[in-house]
Formats: C-alpha cells, structure tokens, sequence
C-alpha cells in the first residue's frame, strides 16, 4: 500500500512524449560533424538534468575546451527542424492518464530539465491538451535534477506535502531526484532502463502510463 496520491509531478521528455529518439537523431548529427561518439553513458547521464547538469557532462566526457554552448544551439536546431518534418508523438497511455486524474480530482504539474517554454511548445505540437497549471523548467531552478530542487518546487506550487506527489520518471536522475526529496516514484523507462538496485528502491516500475492508472487506483 502506498499513502494517498493528492497530486502527480510529470518530467516530460520520454515520459509525456516521444522526443528522446528526435534528441538522439539531432546529437547523432552533431557527433558526426564534431568527429565525437556520443553514447550510453552520455544518455544515462544527461536524461533529466537541466542545461548546467548536461553541459558539465558534455564537457567532462568530450572536454573542457568543445564549444558546448554553440553546440547545443546547434543540436536545437536540428531538433526543430525534425520536429517542424515528423511531428511529436505522445507517450502510450498519457492521454487516459490524464483523463483518470482529471476525472478524480487529483492535481498535476509537470518539473522537467528542458525549459518551461519547451515543454509549452512540445506540447501544442503533439496535442497534450489537458491544462498544467504549474509547468517548472530546468531554467527556473538553480540545481538539475538528481537534486529535488525541481520537484520540492512543484509540489509546494501545488500546496501538497511531497509524501502525497506521485512523481513520473523515466530517466535514472529524475528518479534519484523524487527519492531524495521523498516523493512516490513510478519509472516509466523510455530509452534508459533503470538499474536493479534503483528498481528496488522505488514504488513501481511500469512498461506504460496504463500502469500507472492500475496505481492509481489501488
């Protein structure tokens, strides 16, 4: 049994939407053009940290001395000339979850590293129509996840006590942040499968947002 969940706190990339595997094309190309191979461990590292957090891996794992500002203004604009081609796509499952924690009355808001002006404008895109009326960025707070800076933020936006914030994750640093912060964690794994030992530690791991429902409900 898990205590009463008064509200959800979404992450957004990989989690509400299909926009990891665009992220991966855009870094695909900025690898080639820098003669770089950007990997595994980059991903598992970066999923879920705000700018800061990845440009310190960027520059720790590539070197100090790549021009990581520009290149991540580079990747940007391969990812909307993407986005602008195929679209997004929404997560299997989001929409009915939206629906069930409309119906029943329960709060939400999403905390993702991207930027609040992203995740409004990936949203539209991919026709996310329930209404968040609190949306926290990477760029409104001043550590990225693993912290729980971004969650703790949510939840007392919404007025709720982090024991009763449902927070959903796909990435291993969104779902290190919630556990500090004492939040419930569900791991929805898109592109990173979360470790044994991280998968003990949480409330539950889900293949889809359907299971999050069945959650829900019990």
């Amino acid at each position: 049994m898990h205590k009463e969940v008064k509200a959800v706190i979404f992450d957004f990339d990989g989690l509400m939407a299909e926009t990891e595997e665009i992220s991966t094309r855009a870094w695909d190309r900025i690898a080639e053009e820098y003669g770089i191979t950007i990997g595994s461990e980059y991903y598992s590292r970066v999923r879920g940290t705000n700018y800061e957090g990845g440009k310190r891996v960027f520059l720790e794992l590539y070197g100090s001395d790549m021009p990581y500002d520009r290149i991540k203004k580079e990747k940007n604009a391969y990812f909307a000339e993407d986005v602008d081609k195929n679209g997004i796509g929404k997560k299997k499952g989001l929409d009915e979850l939206l629906e069930y924690i409309d119906a029943h009355g329960i709060a939400k808001a999403i905390a993702s590293g991207s930027t609040a002006d992203y995740v409004k404008k990936c949203s539209e895109i991919a026709k996310i129509n329930s209404a968040f009326s609190v949306i926290i960025g990477g760029d409104m707070v001043s550590r990225g996840k693993p912290d729980p800076e971004i969650f703790c933020k949510a939840a007392d936006m919404l007025g709720m006590p982090y024991e009763n914030c449902l927070v959903l994750e796909d990435s291993i640093n969104g779902a290190e942040a919630a556990l500090a912060g004492g939040f419930q964690i569900i791991v929805v794994p898109d592109s990173v499968q979360p470790p044994e030992d991280l998968v003990r530690r949480i409330n539950a791991r889900c293949d889809t947002l359907y299971g999050v429902i069945d959650y829900l409900k019990n």
